[in-house]
């Protein structure tokens, strides 16, 4: 398996995967003390599949065999604030996501900056 790093920062919709410069339609922000970010642009930059059902408005992550699935408003198991709909995203608390698909996470207060590795 490939070594992927992403780097990003709070209200900034530029990001970086494995150097490439890349773009989010949204920015990721901090709700509730968490950096939340979209899930799509973060699980699909570390190579899993994301789907979205509309009627129970639940997004599912799939990734070396493992799926996860969140639903917008609620609790996932390991997750502290729920998902949520900004600009007709799914936001998630970032560390909840990339521990979920077995990256590290690395935050940097001072700058609100975050490099995630798997």
């Amino acid at each position: 398996m490939n070594l992927t790093r992403i780097w990003l920062a709070v209200g900034s919709m530029s990001y970086l995967v494995n150097d490439a410069q890349r773009t989010m339609d949204i920015a990721p922000v901090i709700v509730n003390d968490r950096t939340m970010v979209p899930l799509r642009f973060i699980a699909e930059a570390l190579g899993a599949v994301v789907d979205w059902v509309g009627d129970t408005q639940t997004a599912t992550v799939e990734l070396d065999g493992k799926t996860l699935a969140v639903t917008i408003g609620e609790l996932a198991p390991g997750m502290d604030v729920p998902a949520m709909l900004m600009d007709e995203r799914t936001l998630v608390p970032l560390r909840y996501i990339s521990e979920a698909l077995g990256c590290d996470v690395l935050w940097e207060p001072s700058s609100q900056t975050v490099e995630i590795t798997r």
